[in-house]
């Protein structure tokens, strides 16, 4: 016994200290250079968090957007705890969350393999093996992708302890919250949790299994119940849901992502399903079963178009998965493996190990994210060089939406946000392509700029930041006819852009004359970005939209944001009609007041909010309040309520029992 904790003490000590080394140059990070938005969006909504609590919605992104669809907020909620201990700024908080999740996951592999029976030797090796892994550092930039990585060994080790018939209903649990971690981790759990049904000596159809699906249905209910009823319209984008997207999220990786060592490892591991297996590690079939399949998919995914509703999970992100389980199979055959006395098969193995160190070491050199004090970000640099310009009076477009989230005040408004999954319309995801993607080299057609000026009017955009090299930039500057007002250039370390101001009133509150109403037609929700035809087919509505949205006889009204789902509308008098126009993204979840009487709220155009009055000739302020919907507090309860049940029913067994042996 003493030997073991020797070993144990000596191989987890080198674990720590080699993965503290191979993240050292994190140490004095304050943020990450990822080349990938996530992870200062990441930042952003940490921020949010922190700043505002459990808030139901944010005008920041998109005219006002739901945060909470399908949110994976415990890497959040975990990362403001390590905020608050450490007096740190959100980035610098996520760096040192980073650090411990890197390391922790070394130490987290060899706790469990040993407590999955393996010797201090073959958690060691594979442990170290974990290092090889290069697409956990596309975790890393995703930021809540590497948490769902960090414990997918964790619910791993639970799923072992339910295969083999423990944690019976804690497990289903456990397994609706890692949804809040990450979705990857969540399908690619469930995934496990089936194939362990399947392939146990237990009743697949018994009363126990439906209890278990209940119990998973209800912890993972804030995460699938606002997808499944939905309160407004929301547009996901089919770019998602294809193999050329698939082939992106690798497509800097040889080896899949892997590595060759841990291809070797799955190879020599699929022996496993083949050859009898001590009685204590029988899991491992199902698990090699698992992931040679869940490698196949990837394969797949990578080759050929799958269906959209298989291909949207965006699986190839979850490689590092995959690998994990490589580890954990391959331990069984390596447990058989370290036995042998041979001094050549051991000298072998010490080759192995040592190229398997050197490779984590070049993955972490070549893969990770660098490390950055600050990241340029236009919206912020103007405001440092123009105090006195309040630039949170309109919504300002940004070609950095990552940046520009997190960077300035939070009462920053842009239009469009980073959630391409579940946009409100597709108008905001159309404006960016019709700036950036734009196939001219130097000057823009100034019709492609009155085309792009419908857009800003029915977004409401105010202030644009574009890059100093664009070729709009070049167009708007070298015009005969001053078509933005020019505020000038903005320097933030080798970043150069220029902000303009548009030149007309933007229109965020109208009162809709009446000889109008009728011409407010539906979206046409329909519309796929990808094809040509359909984005002509919204181009023109847009300016349809928007001509009458801007005719003289309608008449603009003061609009204020006062908090983050709170807006105000003044009413004056002179009105003429009831009909309002709000540029705010419409949802069920939006209550709306007039002189303490709840108003009607309905869809408009593009899914922004219409308001009827009930009443004319009085002047006042309405107000619009967000909140959560009545399902929102059900969940909450819930999930809360059902470990105190599984805990209350667990203790009460087990005194029965303790009272059933005394009688005995």
């Amino acid at each position: 016994m003493y030997k073991v904790l020797l070993w144990d003490s000596l191989f987890g000590g080198i674990l720590f200290f080699l993965s503290l080394f191979l993240i050292s140059f994190y140490f004095h990070a304050e943020t990450l250079d990822t080349h990938y938005a996530d992870w200062v969006v990441h930042a952003f909504r940490v921020k949010s968090l922190e700043t505002y609590g459990l808030a139901s919605w944010t005008q920041e992104w998109s005219n006002g957007i739901s945060l909470w669809r399908s949110y994976q907020f415990l890497p959040h909620f975990l990362t403001v705890i390590v905020q608050k201990i450490t007096y740190s700024s959100v980035t610098r908080a996520m760096i040192l969350t980073t650090i411990f999740l890197f390391v922790g996951l070394r130490l987290s592999l060899y706790i469990l393999l040993r407590l999955l029976k393996f010797a201090p030797l073959t958690a060691f090796i594979c442990s170290i093996l974990s290092y090889d892994i290069a697409q956990y550092w596309g975790g890393v930039a995703d930021y809540s992708l590497m948490f769902g990585f960090v414990f997918f060994p964790m619910m791993l080790f639970f799923w072992v302890k339910y295969y083999q018939g423990s944690l019976q209903y804690l497990f289903p649990y456990l397994v609706g919250i890692s949804f809040y971690m990450h979705p990857v981790l969540g399908y690619s759990v469930v995934a496990l949790w089936i194939m362990g049904i399947l392939f146990s000596d237990r009743k697949i159809l018994s009363w126990s299994h439906v209890l278990q699906c209940i119990i998973f249905l209800i912890s993972s209910s804030l995460f699938w119940f606002p997808l499944a009823f939905k309160t407004s319209y929301e547009y996901t984008s089919p770019v998602f849901a294809n193999k050329y997207f698939l082939n992106l999220v690798l497509s800097g990786y040889k080896y899949f992502g892997l590595s060759l060592f841990l291809l070797i490892a799955l190879l020599l591991s699929s022996i496993n399903i083949f050859f009898p297996i001590d009685k204590k590690f029988k899991w491992i079939k199902v698990l090699s079963l698992f992931v040679i399949a869940y490698f196949i998919l990837i394969l797949l995914g990578l080759n050929v178009d799958l269906p959209e509703a298989i291909a949207q999970l965006q699986f190839t992100r979850a490689v590092t998965i995959v690998g994990l389980g490589i580890i954990f199979i391959f331990a069984g055959v390596l447990e058989k493996a370290i036995q042998i006395r041979s001094t050549a098969f051991k000298g072998l193995l010490l080759v192995f190990l040592c190229l398997v160190v050197i490779e984590g070491l070049w993955f972490s050199s070549i893969y990770s994210p660098n490390p950055y004090k600050k990241i340029p970000e236009a919206i912020t640099a103007f405001q440092e060089k123009n105090p006195q310009k309040n630039i949170s009076d309109g919504r300002v477009w940004s070609s950095t939406i990552g940046e520009s989230s997190y960077y300035p005040s939070l009462t920053t408004r842009l239009p469009y946000s980073y959630m391409g999954h579940l946009e409100s319309n597709q108008i905001s995801p159309r404006i960016s392509p019709l700036i950036l993607y734009a196939p001219y080299p130097d000057k823009i057609p100034l019709a492609n700029i009155t085309r792009l000026n419908d857009y800003f009017k029915i977004s409401g955009v105010k202030y644009i930041f574009l890059d100093n090299q664009s070729p709009f930039t070049n167009t708007l500057l070298s015009s005969d006819k001053q078509i933005y007002n020019d505020l000038g250039q903005v320097k933030q370390d080798d970043a150069v852009y220029h902000a303009f101001e548009v030149p007309w009133q933007v229109r965020n509150a109208v009162a809709i004359n009446q000889k109008y109403q009728k011409d407010f037609a539906p979206f046409p929700t329909n519309l796929e970005l990808t094809e040509v035809n359909d984005q002509i087919a919204l181009d023109d509505y847009v300016k349809k939209f928007v001509g009458i949205l801007y005719q003289p006889e309608n008449i603009p009204l003061a609009i204020a944001y006062p908090s983050y789902d709170t807006v105000l509308i003044k009413v004056p008098t002179e009105l003429t009609t009831k009909l309002l126009y709000i540029n705010e993204s419409y949802d069920a979840g939006w209550k709306g007041y007039f002189h303490n009487q709840r108003i009607i709220l309905q869809a408009a155009g593009p899914n922004f909010t219409k308001i009827i009055l009930p009443t004319l000739n009085q002047t006042g302020e309405i107000i619009l309040k967000h909140d959560w919907p009545l399902s929102f507090y059900i969940s909450v309860y819930l999930i809360f309520l059902i470990p105190v049940e599984l805990l209350i029913i667990t203790l009460s067994k087990k005194l029965l029992f303790q009272k059933h042996n005394v009688y005995l």
